[in-house]
């Protein structure tokens, strides 16, 4: 249908857009009313059983299989498809998501500058059909195992907060003497002190260069904010700047280097990331401090110092900005946060027991990141067999076992043929006696 002018608190029916579909699911709610005329609205109406199709963008392909609605009329950036009485609809929306439905999308329909399909193109898809019985039996199937897939994709999506928990606790534990106190005991080790962080580390901490960056490469290569968010280097993450950088510049980094971020939203303000890269490869933004540690502080057991959530949570305490600005810290802040401070001796056997542990969490992403890719997959699979008649019993393997007769899918699909023409020979009948 044409797009109408909008708004929600029209009187008319909802308007539903390619974005008001989300993660399969339809907040009705949040969906505008338009002002459409009466013609139209039955014309383009939805109802229970309809399926939808995004015809363009990102998403081109998506389907979306209509429930339930109140009064509503699909967009322009939708084809809406209503299945033969005698198709099950839930039947042929999974078949809307197996891999040659998608194979027949990005053969036939996809642009090269945008992608886009149309009801035409659409029409030309051949579905494979089952006798009714056997499209139920299909259903029920596919939708107990979905299930299961959800549910296991749900439980594995919990796991990346959990960790991320765990390694605060590490790192609470590390910084409060608590990994380390059998240690310390066995070796004699002198009880910690606190130390403020300007008495540990070479000059004071420095900011780095705003400058625009250009679109063309040149050698002055700064590192953006992403570089370091995730509280380890990362050295994809930069832009290229038409500038002068004297070689002797603090601006150039070198390894054991810390840049905490100065600037960012208030769960990134103060996040500190280790220094991996070679020597003068980059230079650091403003919206990051620079520091580096004297002799006898690691640069990696002072980084966990900082990445602490005592640490972390006086960076945010500290951080200033009006409403609705960048949460900021300074120099001074940065120099005065207090820094628990064992023997280096100590500091090396937290930055191993450390380490350690931070692997085991990245052992376990890693095998959660491969059982997530497998849940993925699994619908694929599940709708590609049961589509080759894999998934359930055959509705003509049954009637052999079972001694019967059974109407088989071209019978059923003769009587869909029939039906189709008798509806349109009647639809045109009525339009010749108008």
């Amino acid at each position: 249908m044409a797009t109408r002018p909008r708004r929600f608190d029209a009187k008319g029916p909802r308007l539903l857009r390619i974005t008001d579909i989300q993660n399969g699911k339809v907040d009705w709610a949040s969906v505008p009313s338009c002002i459409i005329d009466a013609d139209d609205a039955a014309k383009y109406s939805l109802r229970a059983g309809d399926i939808v199709f995004a015809r363009t963008g990102a998403t081109t392909g998506k389907s979306f299989l209509i429930r339930s609605c109140p009064p509503a009329v699909f967009a322009s950036y939708l084809i809406r498809v209503r299945s033969h009485s005698l198709i099950a609809p839930a039947f042929l929306r999974a078949y809307f998501n197996t891999p040659d439905y998608w194979s027949f999308i990005m053969d036939n329909v996809a642009g090269n500058a945008q992608p886009n399909c149309n009801a035409s193109k659409l029409g030309a898809l051949r579905v494979p059909v089952a006798p009714a019985i056997e499209q139920e039996r299909l259903v029920d199937k596919v939708q107990q195992l979905e299930r299961r897939t959800d549910l296991a994709r749900e439980r594995l999506a919990k796991v990346p907060k959990i960790l991320k928990a765990f390694r605060q606790s590490v790192l609470a534990a590390a910084c409060s003497g608590r990994l380390t106190e059998g240690w310390r005991d066995s070796h004699h080790a002198p009880q910690w002190d606190k130390a403020v962080l300007k008495n540990l580390i070479v000059g004071r901490p420095r900011n780095g260069l705003s400058v625009k960056a250009v679109n063309y490469e040149t050698n002055i290569r700064s590192l953006t904010l992403t570089a370091t968010t995730s509280g380890r280097f990362e050295p994809g993450h930069f832009k290229y700047l038409d500038v002068d950088v004297p070689t002797d510049s603090h601006l150039w980094l070198k390894r054991g280097d810390i840049l905490l971020q100065r600037g960012n939203t208030e769960e990134y303000v103060g996040v500190a990331a280790v220094y991996e890269g070679a020597e003068k490869k980059y230079i650091y933004p403003d919206l990051m401090i620079k520091i580096h540690p004297k002799k006898g502080v690691l640069s990696n057991y002072l980084w966990m110092a900082l990445s602490a959530p005592e640490a972390r949570q006086y960076f945010r305490n500290n951080a200033t900005g009006s409403q609705g600005s960048m949460p900021k810290i300074n120099q001074t802040i940065v120099e005065d946060a207090l820094i628990p401070l064992p023997s280096t001796d100590e500091q090396y056997e937290i930055v191993r027991c450390v380490q350690a542990l931070f692997g085991l969490a990245e052992k376990i992403e890693e095998r959660v990141a491969a059982a997530t890719n497998r849940a993925e997959t699994l619908t694929q699979v599940v709708l590609a067999k049961a589509f080759r008649g894999e998934l359930v019993p055959t509705e003509a393997e049954l009637a052999r076992r079972e001694g019967r007769s059974y109407e088989a899918a071209a019978v059923l699909l003769e009587r869909v043929r029939s039906e189709r023409s008798k509806a349109v020979g009647s639809r045109r009948q009525q339009k010749s006696v108008r």
